[in-house]
C-alpha cells in the first residue's frame, strides 16, 4: 500500500514536471495544433491608436512591481517602461473618461479585438505612448493632490499633462495645462528689454505640437528663434513621441531671418525717411557745437540735431551700447530697448522722441502677429 501510494506521487509529479518543463519541439507542436483549432482566433496583441496594448506578456511574476503603486488591493494592473503599477479600477472609470469607455458594465473592453487574461481575475495593460514617471507622477498626484498642486516641479507638470491627455483625465488635464499657459503667457508683456532667455522652450513647444496646446506655441518658438541653436542642445530631455520635427526646424529659420531683417531695418542707423520738421537748418549756428536747442530740461529740445549728428549719437547709443549686436534676432525685445532711450536728451526734440516710440511700439504688435503665419500656428 505505502509502495503504490509513494509510485503514485511520483507518478504524478512526473507528469507536473512534463508539464512545466516541455521541450521546444513540443511547444511548437502544441502551439501549431491550437492555431488550427481555432484558425478566426485573433493575434495575441492588439495595438490601438490610444497608445495601449493588451496582450499576455511577460509572466507577471517576472516584471518589477512599482515599489509604492502596487495595491494589494488593486485589481486593474498597468504596465508602464516595463514597470508594473496595480490600481483601482473603480477610480480609473471615476476619473478618465477613456478607461470609462474601456470598462462598460459587463466588464467587456470597447474597441478591442482580443484582451488576454495572465489568470482568471486579472488583465494586463500595457501602456506602450506613456513612460513609467508620467504614470508615477499621475499616481502621486492623486495621492496628494494638495501638496502637488501647490508646489509643481516643471518636469512633474510636463508628466501630468502627458499622463491626464493620453489616458483622458480631462479634469485634471485642463487644470494642469492653465498651469503651463499662466507661466507662458501668449502676449508682449513678457517681452521687454533684459528679458532672460528659457531654457525649456524646445520642450515646451514639443509638448504643445504633441498635445495640441496651441495657446503656448508662439511665446515657445520665439523664443526658440532668439536662443542660440534654438534651444535643441537638450533634445535627449525629449519623450520619444514629442519632437520639433523637420518642418517646424524650417519654420524656425526663415522666422529668424524675418526677425533679423526687421531688427535691422530699425536699428542699424537713424531712419533718414524720418524727417523732423522742426529741423536745425543747415545754415545754423547750431550746427558748429551740435548742440540742440533747449526748450527746458523737461521738454527737451525744440527741434533735432542736423542728420549728421544724430546718426553719430545713434551709433553711440544703439551700436557702441551692445543693444544692437545682443538683440540681433530677438527683435521685440530690442525695440522694447529703443524705446526706454531717452531721446529727447540726446539731441531729438520731443515730437521725434514720441513719434519713434509710436513706430517701435507699432512694428513690435505686427512682429507678434506674424509669427502665428510663419509658424503654421492655427492652421
Amino acid at each position: 500500500m505505502l509502495h503504490s501510494s509513494v509510485s503514485a506521487k511520483r507518478k504524478s509529479r512526473a507528469a507536473s514536471l512534463e508539464t512545466i518543463d516541455v521541450v521546444p519541439e513540443q511547444r511548437a507542436k502544441r502551439k501549431r495544433q491550437t492555431s488550427q483549432e481555432h484558425p478566426g482566433q485573433p493575434s495575441a496583441s492588439t495595438i490601438c491608436a490610444t497608445g495601449i496594448i493588451m496582450r499576455k506578456p511577460t509572466p507577471i511574476y517576472r516584471m518589477p512591481r512599482h515599489e509604492v503603486f502596487w495595491l494589494e488591493d488593486g485589481n486593474t494592473t498597468l504596465e508602464a517602461s516595463g514597470i508594473l503599477f496595480r490600481v483601482h479600477r473603480s477610480w480609473l472609470v471615476r476619473h478618465s473618461e477613456f478607461f470609462a469607455t474601456i470598462f462598460n458594465d459587463e466588464g467587456k473592453h470597447v474597441g478591442y479585438d482580443s484582451v488576454m487574461r495572465i489568470d482568471e481575475d486579472e488583465q494586463i495593460y500595457h501602456l506602450t505612448k506613456l513612460e513609467e514617471k508620467d504614470l508615477e507622477a499621475l499616481l502621486i498626484f492623486y495621492d496628494n493632490p494638495v501638496a502637488c498642486r501647490g508646489d509643481i516641479q516643471f518636469s512633474t507638470l510636463v508628466s501630468l499633462i502627458r499622463a491626464t491627455t493620453i489616458l483622458g483625465f480631462e479634469a485634471d488635464r485642463l487644470w494642469a495645462v492653465k498651469l503651463l499657459t499662466d507661466d507662458w503667457p501668449s502676449d508682449l508683456e513678457g517681452l521687454h528689454a533684459g528679458s532672460d532667455l528659457r531654457s525649456n522652450a524646445a520642450q515646451i513647444a514639443a509638448l504643445s505640437r504633441a498635445y495640441g496646446i496651441n495657446g503656448i506655441l508662439k511665446p515657445a518658438f520665439y523664443e526658440m528663434a532668439r536662443t542660440s541653436g534654438f534651444g535643441l542642445g537638450d533634445v535627449d530631455e525629449f519623450s520619444n513621441s514629442e519632437q520639433i520635427s523637420r518642418a517646424d526646424e524650417r519654420r524656425l529659420m526663415r522666422m529668424r531671418e524675418q526677425l533679423s531683417g526687421i531688427w535691422t531695418q530699425a536699428a542699424a542707423r537713424e531712419d533718414p525717411s524720418l524727417a523732423c520738421p522742426n529741423r536745425v537748418n543747415d545754415h545754423s549756428s547750431d550746427i558748429l557745437d551740435k548742440k540742440p536747442v533747449l526748450s527746458s530740461p523737461a521738454l527737451g529740445p525744440k527741434r533735432c540735431l542736423p542728420m549728421a549728428a544724430r546718426c553719430e549719437a545713434w551709433v553711440r547709443l544703439v551700436h557702441d551700447s551692445g543693444i544692437y549686436d545682443r538683440y540681433r534676432h530677438d527683435p521685440l525685445c530690442g525695440l522694447s530697448a529703443l524705446m526706454l532711450i531717452s531721446w529727447k536728451d540726446e539731441g531729438w526734440c520731443k515730437g521725434c522722441h514720441h513719434k519713434r516710440r509710436r513706430l517701435w511700439s507699432t512694428m513690435r504688435e505686427k512682429t507678434w502677429e506674424q509669427i502665428d503665419e510663419w509658424m503654421g500656428i492655427g492652421q
